[in-house]
């Protein structure tokens, strides 16, 4: 399962943001801020959709190839925001906070998931991934929210 979406994800730049260099951040703190119009919820395997799971799985087992270690201190959010609205804000929220990215956004249409990753000088990185509602019309709330999930890595060997 965790090869269907690896596989269903592409890779592929964001025409809407360009590639650029973060001077210095605007805000000292340079921990992620919550999602926008969100709820935290326990980062705990009842809260997450199946895909999402899924998702986190492949990006653990992918990353550790590069030397990326990523963390348990996970970070989880239910919320009404497109996927498009919460990697706006996250861009310019994580480009305050002195984080660079490539501007490339994995997505999957397939399962609905949407990946981008977060660098903050060579040991640190955090992964945004955003899944879409697992039940649009289902009568339980939870499963009709996007569902947002910061992963925070150690960087054990830098990017070549």
């Amino acid at each position: 399962m965790v090869l269907v979406v690896a596989v269903a994800c592409t890779r592929k730049p964001n025409p809407e943001m360009p590639k650029e260099q973060v001077s210095a951040p605007v805000v000292v703190d340079p921990t992620p801020p919550e999602s926008p119009n969100s709820l935290e919820v326990p980062a705990d395997i009842k809260h997450f959709p199946t895909f999402m799971l899924f998702a986190v799985g492949a990006i653990v087992s992918e990353v550790e190839k590069d030397g990326i270690q990523v963390q348990e201190s996970m970070r989880l959010f239910q919320t009404d925001a497109t996927a498009a609205e919460i990697l706006i804000f996250y861009s310019q929220q994580m480009k305050d906070r002195g984080w660079t990215t490539d501007n490339q956004v994995a997505r999957s249409s397939k399962v609905g998931v949407t990946i981008q990753q977060y660098r903050h000088g060579t040991e640190e990185a955090w992964f945004l991934v955003i899944s879409d509602p697992e039940e649009a019309q289902s009568s339980d709330p939870a499963k009709g929210k996007r569902h947002v999930v910061l992963l925070p890595a150690i960087v054990k060997k830098p990017k070549s």
